[in-house]
């Protein structure tokens, strides 16, 4: 849900049943009186070769006058990102075709163009994509154009990572291909595990050995090139961008415990550096674990001030005590990219074991 102005929007979705009426529905109660009222069916869209799984109801709510308005996809759930002129809706579906002997999968992409002073919300245009879209940082809407960064559908050997520039074509409905990279980003059977976009730039992670980061020129869509490439052990699941040539990623090192990387976006084949949450202690075996690899609201970050804090949970087994120990930990960092080391020795902001 967004609210701009007194509009409230809000992005739905219900499993479809064996029910009577399909139609999503809302109740709304006054002087004790509940009244249901449902979606009209010339505000259902429904699309060829997409799977019926699950609708998905675009909302509009005046907050001064109660009045609502609605768009309804049948298809399938996916993740959101939204602008404030526009919402765009990622779909990840596998569709199984007769008996199973033929499958198809990917991603598809939805806008919808939003009146403020009307409450109106508008279907304008929809795509399908190869692979699939993890989260909203693999989204972006620049200068009217959509980027999205898809990867490999789970079980392909052969498939690709991709990243796509869509344009909306008001006369056919849908979003037109105006740029595409489908060579170069990761080696064979890599995946991508983060995105970021800022401005002519996409920076992408992908990993199934090593984490290679690459950074995207996508100044001119007719020909996007791969600037730079760094490789380390891990990977990352978040990206920030840090002032126009920095960057810093939290993931995981080789050993799947948490770390904090940063790195130079040009010029550069490996990080500048790196911190790993358990330290190596001989004698001891260590793993980590943190809210912020999976979610990007569990991290406090501001460049401006030049810091980085997240909590991370510690376990430790000493193998010749056979003591085991939790610990958790609220981690501020502090980085300054003219200085030395570039991360600062954390603050321990809350300690408790």
């Amino acid at each position: 849900h967004r609210i701009i102005d007194n509009i409230l929007y809000l992005v739905l979705y219900n499993n479809l049943y064996n029910e009577d009426d399909l139609r999503p529905s809302f109740k709304s109660t006054y002087n004790n009186q509940t009244e249901t009222t449902y979606v009209n069916y010339d505000a259902i869209l429904i699309f060829d070769g997409i799977p019926a799984y699950t609708m998905t109801t675009v909302t509009s709510l005046n907050l001064d006058t109660y009045q609502m308005h609605h768009e309804t996809v049948v298809g399938t759930s996916g993740y959101l990102y939204m602008t404030k002129d526009v919402i765009y809706i990622a779909g990840i579906y596998t569709y199984y075709r007769f008996l199973g002997l033929s499958v198809s999968s990917g991603t598809h992409i939805i806008k919808f163009s939003l009146d403020h002073q009307t409450g109106i919300v508008n279907y304008a245009g929809s795509t399908l994509l190869q692979g699939y879209v993890l989260n909203q940082f693999w989204m972006d809407a620049y200068e009217g154009n959509l980027r999205v960064v898809t990867s490999i559908s789970w079980g392909s050997l052969t498939d690709k990572n991709r990243l796509y520039i869509l344009r909306e074509n008001p006369e056919t409905d849908a979003l037109d291909q105006i740029g595409l990279l489908d060579e170069g980003i990761g080696k064979p059977e890599e995946r991508v595990t983060a995105v970021r976009f800022e401005g002519d730039f996409a920076y992408v992670v992908t990993f199934r050995n090593t984490d290679p980061l690459y950074t995207i020129d996508l100044s001119n869509p007719n020909d996007i090139k791969i600037l730079n490439e760094v490789e380390e052990p891990g990977y990352n699941t978040y990206l920030h961008v840090w002032g126009p040539n920095y960057l810093v990623g939290i993931g995981y090192d080789a050993s799947f415990n948490v770390k904090i990387s940063v790195y130079g976006t040009t010029n550069t084949t490996e990080p500048l550096e790196t911190y790993l949450i358990s330290q190596p202690v001989e004698g001891e075996y260590q793993w980590s674990y943190s809210e912020a690899l999976n979610n990007h609201k569990a991290i406090l970050i501001s460049p401006s001030h030049g810091f980085v804090g997240f909590a991370a949970n510690k376990y430790t087994y000493n193998t010749i005590t056979n003591k085991y120990i939790y610990t958790s930990v609220y981690y501020l960092f502090y980085i300054d990219f003219e200085g030395m080391p570039i991360i600062q020795e954390p603050f321990m902001i809350a300690h408790e074991t």
